[in-house]
């Protein structure tokens, strides 16, 4: 079981191209400046900026990827609702989430299994987050350390779409869920960890749309 800690808000300014007739031959592209920002209960948000490329594939798949690290931030699949012109339309993601056969070795061997998950996945992603943890100005008390464990099973996706209204995109990705931390030392004998909250948002308004 994995678990993890908060994101919160980012914001970007991108260059959004798309080439479309009819949904089976959609693509859309999306890059430019991303300000990725985390936030965990007990710590100081922590915003940081990546170049990224967002690409939504006439296979029906997306990815987004981290350019000057060369890494797959999210990965997934996509779905275009038509709006009321062919300049309005609604773009819907689902990340993949990574599930390892019952009969994988690594889970056979162990009841908490230490596979990797897959680039991309909300694993990973949940994953990469956690370690930024590291890296935040956390409020730790006598005793305590800076770990946190996010929750995966507890992530819900609160907004996962790409906006388009008359040639102007909105980029938004959101999650949230708990996470589990030992800021305040191990939990007294017969008690257990105090759960907290994270979330985590990638975001791109006012992104023009620009035929290839």
């Amino acid at each position: 079981m994995k678990k993890t800690s908060i994101i919160t808000a980012a914001v970007a300014s991108f260059s959004l191209m798309s080439a479309s007739t009819a949904f089976s031959a959609t693509q859309i592209e999306v890059t430019g400046t991303v300000n990725q920002s985390l936030a965990v209960s007990g710590c100081k948000t922590l915003s940081t900026p990546i170049q990224a490329s967002v690409v939504f594939d006439d296979d029906g798949t997306y990815s987004i990827t981290d350019t000057n690290a060369s890494t797959t931030v999210l990965k997934g699949t996509w779905f275009k609702l038509a709006g009321k012109s062919p300049t309005t339309y609604t773009v819907y993601m689902t990340p993949d989430v990574f599930a390892p056969a019952p009969d994988d070795p690594d889970v056979v061997a162990s009841l908490d299994p230490t596979i990797p998950p897959p680039a991309g996945t909300l694993d990973d992603f949940l994953d990469s987050l956690q370690a930024a943890v590291g890296g935040m100005t956390c409020k730790i008390k006598t005793g305590g350390t800076q770990s946190v464990t996010f929750v995966q099973p507890s992530t819900l996706i609160k907004k996962n779409t790409l906006v388009v209204k008359n040639g102007v995109g909105t980029l938004n990705i959101s999650v949230s869920g708990s996470q589990l931390n030992d800021f305040s030392g191990p939990p007294k004998p017969g008690k257990f960890a105090k759960p907290g909250k994270f979330s985590a948002t990638l975001a791109a308004t006012k992104v023009p749309v620009v035929a290839p």
